[in-house]
């Protein structure tokens, strides 16, 4: 039910920008772009979904949320790497750990480590797949979430593979 969410998301969000400029009124504001943003992505409109995404970063840097900014540059990530666009997707993914504390939530520190590996070995950048995989195991021992596991396990999974290590 995308589009339906999706018409429901825009207005509560124009409900949200004519109310006042609080932290808590930006936070939601953000929050349902980031949601209009995911719901333009699961059906494939990258161009609605990355703007949505662009939109809740503008909103949380008003606040300075670097902790939703991280969340977000990571879900735009994944437009990129759906398109198989390892330069994009790399950069949203670094973005996102400049904005990333180091208290905040490790699953996430893993996924984006993970990814980084993932994507810098099938763009056959090799040392910088192996740096991220170093780091990605390190995290891993503190986060230890079925989410953690797969990204970890996928990316080490790809990095053996292009060095054609079955």
């Amino acid at each position: 039910q995308y589009i339906p969410s999706i018409i429901l998301l825009k207005k509560a969000v124009q409900s949200t920008t004519k109310t006042n400029e609080s932290p808590g009124i930006i936070q939601c504001e953000a929050t349902i772009l980031n949601l209009t943003g995911l719901n333009y992505s699961n059906i494939n409109d990258w161009e609605n979904a990355q703007l949505n995404y662009q939109k809740a970063i503008n909103a949380l840097e008003k606040i300075n949320d670097s902790s939703g900014i991280s969340f977000i540059y990571m879900n735009m990530a994944y437009i990129f790497f759906d398109y198989q666009d390892w330069v994009n997707t790399a950069v949203c993914l670094n973005k996102s750990l400049k904005y990333m504390g180091r208290d905040d939530d490790k699953s996430n520190q893993v996924m984006i480590f993970s990814t980084l590996a993932d994507v810098y070995s099938k763009s056959g950048k090799e040392k910088e797949a192996a740096v991220y995989l170093i780091k990605s195991d390190s995290v891993l021992k503190l986060s230890q979430t079925v989410e953690s596991y797969l990204f970890n396990h996928l990316a080490n999974a790809e990095y053996y593979y292009h060095h054609k290590q079955y």
